[in-house]
């Protein structure tokens, strides 16, 4: 069994899906015009598959993302979602297999993964160190380093003091539900 990771997905390019990421039970990413890559196995058959599709869209950062996203987020791994007008982090674990649906989150974000929502953390809660990983600008990327805080968060670990003037960071001291 492979341990447990964390990932963070952004919620569109405007950041536009984070919202809805509890509703929709899901998260998405966007590289609509390759379509379903479910049965692409190679990181060079995602390029070659991008670059057929739409010349010049599979950079080694494109493919990467969206191979990662497909194939490298397991079931029962970590998904963090930023959503910006909160300034919390939507906290969800992943709960199935990749799916080409563009139904969900509609045709500009066909990309989808399944998730089990858990709750939004505010941004100020994780360590300065966290959040600045947190920060970068990719769709899709590892972010390990937000683990215990997540486990603390969920009951699952021991307070973690941050170090910084927030306090100590304590099972379920961090937000209320979404819907109160």
């Amino acid at each position: 069994m492979n341990p447990v990771a964390v990932w963070v997905v952004r919620g569109g390019n405007n950041n536009e899906l984070a919202s809805q990421v509890k509703s929709k039970h899901a998260v998405a990413i966007g590289w609509s015009s390759v379509g379903d890559v479910s049965k692409i196995a190679s990181r060079d058959e995602l390029r070659a598959a991008m670059e057929a599709a739409e010349p010049g869209s599979g950079t080694p950062g494109a493919v990467g993302q969206l191979y990662r996203f497909a194939r490298k987020i397991n079931a029962s791994d970590y998904i963090l979602t930023p959503e910006k007008i909160t300034a919390e982090i939507h906290i969800s674990k992943c709960a199935g297999p990749y799916k080409y649906d563009p139904s969900v989150f509609g045709s500009d974000y066909p990309h989808i993964r399944p998730d089990e929502y858990f709750k939004a953390a505010p941004r100020k809660h994780f360590t300065q160190t966290v959040r600045n990983t947190l920060g970068s600008t990719l769709t899709v990327f590892r972010a390990d380093i937000a683990l215990p805080y997540i486990e603390a968060f969920l009951g699952q670990g021991p307070v973690i003091p941050t170090g910084e003037s927030e306090g100590p960071i304590e099972a379920g001291v961090w937000a209320d539900d979404i819907d109160g």
